[in-house]
């Protein structure tokens, strides 16, 4: 939840799933966007995450096994279901370390940064009319 904080007030695009385990999934999201954009844009962060060696997340698909929480993930920015999979970033906190103030700010503030820089170049691209 610590992370979540952090990385909504200085991402507002980031949407977590509700989560009560050390699994913090989520996309990257514009209010009242398709759904196909905001998996674009989802993938393209995920790929400049692959690329960097600072941290390593996973991706998952929430398809018909998962349409509520797919429906309830929609509602919370007014997106818009175009009958795609919802695509998710999944980041799994493991350190033994996390209780440590001081280390999960760190880690936190260097997570955060990181995900900014690549939503960053994933508008950078938008803007010169590439594809997320």
């Amino acid at each position: 939840r610590s992370l979540e904080a952090v990385v909504t007030a200085q991402i507002p695009q980031a949407r977590f799933l509700p989560a009560d385990t050390n699994i913090a999934c989520f996309s990257l999201a514009e209010a009242g966007e398709m759904l196909s954009n905001t998996n674009r844009r989802t993938n393209a962060v995920f790929e400049m995450f692959q690329a960097s060696p600072a941290f390593a997340v996973s991706r998952t698909s929430l398809g018909k096994d998962g349409e509520v929480v797919k429906a309830a993930h929609l509602a919370t920015y007014s997106g818009q279901d175009d009958g795609e999979d919802l695509v998710v970033i999944r980041l799994v906190v493991m350190s033994p370390y996390w209780c440590d103030p001081t280390v999960r700010a760190e880690l936190t503030t260097l997570f955060a940064t990181e995900l900014s820089r690549a939503v960053q170049a994933t508008q950078a691209m938008d803007s010169k009319g590439g594809k997320t």
